[in-house]
């Protein structure tokens, strides 16, 4: 085993690892939906009503984000933050869709909530 696997697998194994990819996960969907609205940092800061110095840090993956940070940030921008837990290693894949316009039944009855994202797992491949 190379020294970076094996490095890649030690990190792997800390909680911290996890948590700074979900950081970072959230700020790049944050610059995601800001670019979509084009928004720019002090729009984003006048709208959760922070300052463009706090608003920098987040971005830049410096600020110890909470879940309560992070809905207030996406709430700004008229979103939200979706959480799904899968096993390590599971590619998760998420899939937008204008609810309203396109309700998922199965037959005849509707089975999601407008609210609540269409998550597909590669090992299992349908939507759940």
């Amino acid at each position: 085993m190379s020294n970076f696997t094996e490095m890649r697998d030690r990190a792997r194994s800390s909680p911290k690892y996890w948590e700074r990819l979900l950081v970072r996960r959230f700020t790049n969907e944050l610059r995601r939906v800001m670019k979509s609205q084009s928004v720019n940092q002090k729009e984003l800061a006048r709208l959760a009503k922070k300052t463009p110095a706090r608003v920098s840090q987040v971005l830049s993956g410096h600020d110890n984000l909470s879940i309560e940070k992070m809905a207030e940030y996406a709430h700004a921008l008229g979103a939200a933050v979706h959480l799904h837990i899968a096993p390590q290693g599971k590619i998760v894949r998420w899939r937008e869709d204008n609810w309203r316009n396109n309700p998922v039944t199965t037959s005849g009855m509707l089975w999601r909530s407008p609210h609540t994202p269409t998550i597909v797992t590669e090992s299992q491949g349908t939507p759940q």
